[in-house]
């Protein structure tokens, strides 16, 4: 190999090649970054920010490689068998690196479930596990969440692929739910009435899904309502304090009663959204 090298180097007929070899790697290089950022913008649609680039990077890493392989074939060097012993070796190596890092290649295979499948992407708010949060990064290894209170979460991908995970953003429109309880001395079909136009006079609430009101039952001391209505995700928050302070003060209006000495108006929780 070395022997190829130096008649190359005192070879002034090899001048030609050597002008080749350098195109090759510059070029090469040049064409490679261009690739690899047509890449990432293409995928960036489908797949997010944080998994194109993580992508796009792996493919131009694949490609430098290709081009050294073709440099070092230029220059005599017998690229078949380094390659075979570099690919024997890192199988070797592989194979007691997988029984000590099982872990960390189930999350990696994982990851490109995620990628692959679209659970979620960039921006979505999901909950996991009790967490729930805005993704903010979707790597090989592992999901980070930001909280609604400014917090990174990592969730590892293997628990994102064998969990249950809600996307509570993933289609544009949400119901919500508010459960509302009444004393048991107030007109039950009065109630119902009530709700409805107030939802119904809500701008920000569909007229098409229709908003519901059904009674539930009787509590120990109370009459139980449940209200849903269809809005869209960005107004959730909005139209639920809005109809809070709607229902209250027509029902104040109304002469309905609360039961009991504390507020019975409970919604389904939502996380407080305080993000900047």
């Amino acid at each position: 190999m070395w022997g190829n090298l130096q008649v190359w180097v005192r070879d002034p007929i090899h001048i030609l090649a050597f002008a080749r070899i350098i195109v090759m790697g510059v070029g090469g290089a040049w064409l490679t970054c261009i690739a690899g950022r047509l890449l990432e913008r293409s995928l960036l649609p489908h797949v997010g920010s944080p998994a194109a680039g993580h992508i796009a990077k792996a493919i131009r890493y694949l490609l430098y490689i290709l081009i050294l392989a073709t440099i070092l074939g230029e220059l005599g060097f017998k690229v078949a068998a380094i390659l075979g012993a570099m690919l024997g070796a890192a199988g070797v190596a592989g194979v007691a690196f997988g029984f000590a890092a099982q872990t960390s290649l189930s999350n990696f295979i994982s990851g490109l479930f995620l990628v692959w499948e679209r659970p979620f992407k960039f921006g979505d708010e999901i909950e996991i596990d009790g967490v729930t949060g805005i993704v903010h990064d979707i790597a090989f290894m592992s999901t980070s969440l930001r909280t609604f209170d400014n917090r990174i979460v990592r969730v590892p991908n293997e628990a994102l692929v064998k969990g249950r995970v809600t996307n509570n953003t993933r289609l544009p429109i949400r119901r919500l739910d508010l459960n509302i309880s009444v004393a048991n001395t107030a007109d039950a079909r009065r109630v119902m009435q009530l709700l409805a136009e107030i939802a119904t006079a809500h701008p920000k609430c569909l007229r098409e899904p229709k908003p519901e009101v059904v009674f539930k039952g009787f509590g120990p001391s109370s009459m139980d309502f449940l209200l849903g209505t269809w809005v869209d995700q960005k107004d959730l928050a909005i139209v639920q304090n809005d109809l809070f302070c709607a229902i209250k003060q027509r029902f104040d209006a109304e002469g309905i009663a609360l039961p009991g000495p504390h507020p019975m108006l409970v919604p389904n929780p939502l996380p407080v959204r305080v993000l900047p």
